[in-house]
């Protein structure tokens, strides 16, 4: 007599590892399946063509295939580290078969590898140091991550009291704001924030911190910050800060000095018309300088405008002085020329020809 063994069920999958949909899977990973066959396999029929991994891209994982026969297992050990926080699909297909020739059902099932590694952010603008002039500035920078950043949000405390920007005001509760992304979820990505600083005192200064985290929430473990000054209010002029040759309210000369004593000014300018101040250049503020009258003789004005370091403007000012390089001469005189028959009691005198005041 002989035997045979009818057989006309094909395998099926009877459990998988990592199971189907898990998440946080270890990167050195291996993929297994167990078939749920009543007899044999045929392990001819299971390789690289009948069970197999992709990444989320379609791309084939190149990978060891292992076959057990006493356990009807099969395992696959990736030739190198999966991608953190990538999702991998596993397919077994009809081309797998047992000792009768049954085809498998075909299955696939997916699973997503652990994220463990932490965003990194950076700050491009402003500069470590820096001092902010306008009434509203981009903080701005990049962040990357071995996944997809998710947020990026930056922290905005005035140091002299350690109050934090909410947005639209500081206050003493701790607080942040989110940052827009320029490509949100990509595993590198601008960000930018803009503000509109209100400093309490001008000239404050600020510390800016920025964190990234990742879609697996992984936070930057050292976010980036720099410090900052804000400083909007140009040098304050008071009465008497500009003057002409120290006040004086003539001059004979075309050269005269330009005595300034403006604090905080850093730069300086002058110019005979307001308009032309308006596009003289600045030079170094001093607190002499000298300038050349263009005649003729009158009053002359000099307008005068002043900045600080971070150049922001003052008010202009201005100031007069009278221009007089004639001398007087004699207009009338008594008793007149070639006068006789004069009383011997009389007074002798002279009328001065002269546009301004006589010293």
């Amino acid at each position: 007599s002989d035997t045979i063994i009818l057989d006309t069920t094909g395998p099926t999958t009877s459990t998988v590892a990592p199971s189907e949909g898990a998440s946080g899977v270890a990167t050195d990973t291996t993929v297994e399946v167990v078939f749920d066959e009543t007899n044999d396999m045929d392990p001819s029929s299971i390789d690289g063509t009948t069970f197999y991994l992709k990444n989320s891209s379609g791309t084939t994982i190149t990978a060891a295939l292992v076959y057990t026969p006493g356990t009807k297992t099969a395992v696959l050990t990736p030739d190198s580290l999966l991608v953190e926080g990538e999702t991998y699909t596993a397919y077994i297909t009809g081309g797998i078969t047992d000792a009768a020739g049954n085809p498998a059902t075909p299955y696939n099932w997916s699973f997503t590898t652990l994220d463990a590694s932490a965003p990194d952010s950076s700050i491009i603008a402003p500069v470590d140091g820096s001092t902010i002039t306008s009434s509203s500035f981009n903080i701005n920078g990049m962040a990357t991550d071995a996944v997809g950043v998710s947020t990026v949000t930056v922290s905005i405390t005035r140091d002299s009291d350690g109050f934090t920007w909410n947005g639209s005001a500081f206050t003493a509760a701790t607080t942040t704001v989110n940052s827009t992304l320029g490509t949100p979820g990509g595993s590198s990505t601008t960000w930018s924030y803009p503000w509109s600083p209100t400093p309490s005192v001008n000239g404050d200064t600020y510390t800016i911190d920025v964190t990234a985290v990742d879609s697996s929430d992984n936070s930057d473990p050292s976010p980036a910050s720099v410090n900052v000054a804000v400083d909007r209010v140009g040098p304050s002029i008071g009465a008497g800060d500009f003057v002409i040759d120290f006040d004086t309210t003539y001059t004979a000369d075309l050269t005269v000095d330009l005595n300034s004593s403006v604090a905080q000014a850093a730069w300086m300018r002058f110019a005979t018309t307001e308009g032309a101040l308006a596009l003289a250049p600045y030079v170094a503020y001093s607190s002499t300088d000298t300038t050349d009258l263009i005649g003729p003789d009158g009053i002359k004005v000099i307008w005068a405008q002043y900045a600080d370091a971070a150049l922001n403007d003052s008010n202009t000012t201005s100031d007069t002085i009278i221009l007089d390089t004639t001398g007087p001469t004699t207009s009338t005189v008594a008793p007149s020329e070639g006068a006789s028959g004069v009383a011997t009691d009389t007074t002798v005198e002279v009328v001065f020809d002269e546009t301004n005041d006589m010293d």
